[in-house]
């Protein structure tokens, strides 16, 4: 759900000749037709991935080329998750932490990865989480928008809230639970007009 300029999240993915599925969710940083240049570059990108890369080395790979391009301050945070089977691989360059909803015991756990956005001057070093999923887990990823997004008080909304939330609503299907994510982020703003792209991407794992 973008913003009032030209969105500056992206999401994608693609499922390879051996069910391998790789998918991305991302925020440029900075707005307008800026964000969506990095965007464009990040997408071309992610298109030429070979399946068999790591998500460690694909955001490596996607960072110096991203760098090549010079986008001057400005980089692409970047979440990315590759699962086959139960097997899920999990990196970040600067993205909110992916959370994790286990079935078999009700809980969501918080995946945090460390990494610096794509494309930026520093170079970043990034990291993999592996983990395995069980029948009913499900995992969401999410861009700042929400956690940031403001009341009329200017209060967040914030992490522990999206959470909580979204322990409550994980029993749903993936697309119900991103349209409740987005209705409890509209009902804390109360009318204040949004002021940051809002987006989800949501895996659910029925089981092999």
């Amino acid at each position: 759900r973008p913003a009032t300029e030209v969105g500056g999240d992206y999401y994608d993915y693609f499922l390879s000749e051996e069910s391998t599925l790789t998918l991305a969710l991302g925020d440029a940083t900075g707005h307008g037709m800026e964000a969506g240049t990095i965007v464009a570059g990040t997408k071309g990108l992610f298109q030429t991935l070979s399946p068999n890369e790591s998500v460690v080395e694909a955001l490596s790979q996607m960072s110096d080329k991203l760098r090549n391009m010079s986008i001057g301050r400005n980089g692409m945070a970047l979440a990315l998750i590759k699962i086959q089977g139960n097997k899920l691989s999990y990196s970040s360059a600067g993205i909110p932490p992916m959370f994790l909803y286990r079935h078999r015991t009700n809980e969501v756990q918080e995946i945090l990865v460390e990494g610096l956005p794509l494309g930026l001057k520093s170079a970043g070093k990034y990291y993999a989480r592996n983990l395995e999923l069980c029948t009913g887990d499900t995992v969401l990823l999410m861009t700042d928008g929400l956690p940031e997004r403001l009341d009329p008080d200017n209060n967040e909304f914030g992490y522990h809230r999206s959470m909580s939330i979204f322990r409550e609503i994980a029993p749903n299907s993936a697309g119900r639970i991103c349209e409740l994510l987005a209705e409890a982020g509209d009902e804390w703003a109360k009318g204040r007009v949004q002021e940051d792209d809002v987006s989800f991407a949501v895996y659910k794992f029925r089981g092999e």
